[in-house]
Parts: C-alpha cells; structure tokens; sequence
C-alpha cells in the first residue's frame, strides 16, 4: 500500500463504523503480544513488519485498552451473576424466617446480605477513611518515627549514601595522587 493514494475527500484514517464495537485485528493482537508477552519494544516490533514505531505504539495501545474493557466486562458479568444468586438466596431464607420465626434463616439472610456489599465494596472504607502506615522495617533504611513521611527518609538514606559514595572517591583519589 505504499505509495497508493488516496481519493481526493476520503478520509486518511480508517473509519469506525457507527454502532459496531471496535475489535483489534490479528495483525495488532500479534504487535501486542510480542509487546506484553515477548517483552519486545515498539522499534524492535516496527524493525520485525517493516513499518512505524509510532503505528505500533498507537496499536498497542488500542489493543491495551480493548483487553482492559474486556476483563472489565468478565468481571462486572460474574459480580452481577453472583449478586443474583445471592439475592436469591436471601430471598429464599427470609421467606423461611418469616414462617418459622427460626434465628438460623435470620443468620443466613444477614450473611448472604453482607456478602452482597462485600462484592459491591459498599463496606469498604471510604478513601479519607484510609489510615497509610508504613510499619515495615527495611534494613540499612532509617525509619521515621511519627507521621513521617517514608519518601522524606528515603531522600536522606539516598543522600547519606551519595555523601559517604564522595567521601570514598575522594579518599581513593587522594592516595592514588600520594602513591
């Protein structure tokens, strides 16, 4: 196709069909595989089929984002399909409760409930809520005591580490001069 040219008014891009979903072509879906799985960059991928690196990153990115709407869909599906059969479940047991006034169907209405908001994450705190801790100790890593921050600490192991790296060099090239 080089070369070729185009008619006068038609467009340079392909056209996305309206009301037709975007589906990548086994061309893209190759370029991608060898960018996540192979681990190739986009020259190298572009050197392979002789064209653009910048065409393969733009592929690569549509295929990209094609595969996260689509394990978004898997998962929205399965959350929803989980919901109903809980649903039916709590529906099932409060039915019960009603008639025989039993605890345990009471119970069973509550867990099949709570295990509704636990797959929606409507009991999940909200995002102020959040305390961040860093209690973890990494060796040679000086920790901050308090409300510290853990970024602050590591500016000051990076910079004792760099002070003491000049420290060394000096000291080496100073006995290279005297010997």
């Amino acid at each position: 196709m080089a070369g070729a040219k185009r008619k006068k008014g038609s467009p340079s891009k392909p056209v996305r069909k309206p009301g037709k979903p975007w589906e990548p072509s086994a061309q893209h879906v190759d370029w991608y595989n060898k960018w996540s799985i192979d681990l190739k960059t986009y020259r190298e991928i572009a050197a392979e089929v002789d064209t653009n690196h910048v065409a393969v990153f733009r592929a690569v990115k549509l295929v990209h984002e094609y595969m996260k709407l689509q394990c978004i869909d898997v998962q929205m599906e399965y959350r929803t399909r989980h919901t109903h059969t809980l649903e039916f479940i709590a529906s099932k047991s409060l039915s019960k409760f009603k008639l025989t006034d039993d605890p345990k169907y009471s119970t069973e209405t509550r867990a099949a409930l709570a295990e509704i908001r636990k797959i929606w994450g409507a009991d999940a705190p909200a995002k102020s809520e959040i305390e961040l801790t860093h209690s973890e100790e990494i060796p040679g890593l000086p920790q901050m005591g308090g409300s510290g921050s853990r970024a602050n600490a590591l500016k000051e192991a990076a910079g004792a580490l760099l002070a003491a790296a000049k420290h060394q060099a000096e000291l080496e090239g100073s006995a290279l001069s005297n010997g």
